[in-house]
């Protein structure tokens, strides 16, 4: 067994903040642009691209904002009332492997600084916490049956935990989930799987970086902690970045200590089973190097990688399309290479006279994967 990779996954949290009047109004331009176009919009605010989108979202925030470099951010409309909470932010992932927990918090602060909103720590209100440990782990396969809730866990902690939900395919469990949120859980899944499934082709990079060839042909567990909005504020008091620091660690080691995977032996009672070597060193590795990040993936290599998929994908797509109109015109395998090229042809006529004119369509794609130039 060897661990490969731990840091955190997710992070969401509130602000006590509002948009400018100035900010509102550039956003509300650019949703209305998005509306007629039925698709987000690129705005350029400084230095940093957004892709604001034609809806808001529930809890009344009037804007949705894509950001690759952090996240997804949700904004209230300015008001001169100064909405306690206008702001409410959910991290990409990505970003929290690129520049781990700290390192994304300090470019939140600075995109919001750009945007015009100032806040003090004591603003912010973190919502949730994802913290995942991958492992390499030879002939494992996770067991539902495996896992032994504390029997020293009050009434209202076994409510928040209770209930394993089991993922499988091809006859095999792919993850097991225990616990509700907004509250707490932990779950074990097959991360390998999910990044082929998703095309998260970032994660092979990290883990190759840090294990070399140990990779090839291996699967890729990942143990995941998560911490929820409810959780924190009515049982932890999490209040703003300061006590998130303080207290998150104590908050993860109860999770791990509440539901614990084990290894079954002779103990008629479970809760004397021998905790599994896994947990173990999830709960070492919380505990020693929680707020530790050590950067093996650059934003200049992740948008290379997602910019071939993506090129790939489109590649992919576009050949598919053409396949099918060769097959409506009952075009032969032997001369589907002619057909490619005279479709090209034509596609490229075809370019040059459409409307809206050309130079407008590139722009328009351009714009929508700005992220990726």
């Amino acid at each position: 067994m060897k661990v490969i990779y731990h840091g955190f996954d997710g992070l969401e949290f509130a602000i006590k903040a509002s948009l400018t009047e100035e900010m509102c109004g550039e956003f509300s331009a650019a949703q209305e642009l998005a509306k007629e176009n039925d698709e987000f919009c690129a705005l350029k605010v400084g230095d940093e691209w957004l892709h604001i989108h034609s809806t808001g979202a529930r809890g009344g925030y009037a804007y949705r904002l894509s950001h690759a470099s952090t996240g997804t951010w949700f904004f209230k409309k300015h008001s001169l009332n100064n909405d306690a909470w206008g702001v409410r932010f959910s991290a990409a992932s990505h970003a929290l492997a690129i520049s781990g927990l700290e390192g994304l918090r300090q470019k939140c602060a600075a995109l919001l600084l750009t945007l015009g909103i100032k806040a003090s720590d004591s603003d912010y209100r973190p919502s949730r916490a994802d913290f995942a440990v991958d492992f390499i782990i030879p002939n494992f396969e996770p067991k539902p049956e495996n896992f032994v809730i504390n029997s020293q866990t009050n009434r209202k902690g076994i409510s928040e935990i209770e209930g394993i939900e089991t993922n499988a395919k091809s006859n095999r469990i792919t993850s097991i989930t225990v616990g509700k949120m907004p509250n707490r859980q932990v779950i074990i899944y097959d991360k390998s799987l999910e990044a082929n499934i998703r095309r998260k082709g970032e994660w092979p990079l990290i883990w190759r970086q840090n294990v070399g060839s140990e990779l090839d042909g291996a699967r890729v567990w990942r143990v995941e902690l998560r911490i929820a909005k409810r959780h924190f504020k009515d049982v932890w008091n999490v209040d703003g970045w300061a006590s998130f620091y303080e207290l998150l660690k104590r908050i993860l080691q109860k999770l791990l200590n509440d539901i614990r995977y084990c290894e079954p032996n002779a103990e008629a009672k479970r809760a004397r089973w021998t905790v599994h070597p896994i947990w173990q060193e999830v709960s070492r590795v919380a505990s020693e190097s929680l707020f530790d990040h050590i950067p093996t993936l650059t934003p200049d290599k992740y948008v290379e990688v997602k910019r071939e998929q993506k090129i790939d994908e489109l590649q992919k797509q576009a050949l598919g399309l053409l396949i099918s109109t060769a097959a409506i015109e009952d075009v032969k395998s032997v001369d589907l290479e002619e057909f490619l090229i005279n479709a090209a042809k034509s596609l490229a006529q075809t370019a040059q006279t459409s409307n809206p004119p050309l130079e407008q369509k590139i722009a328009r794609a351009k714009a929508r994967y700005i992220h990726l130039v």
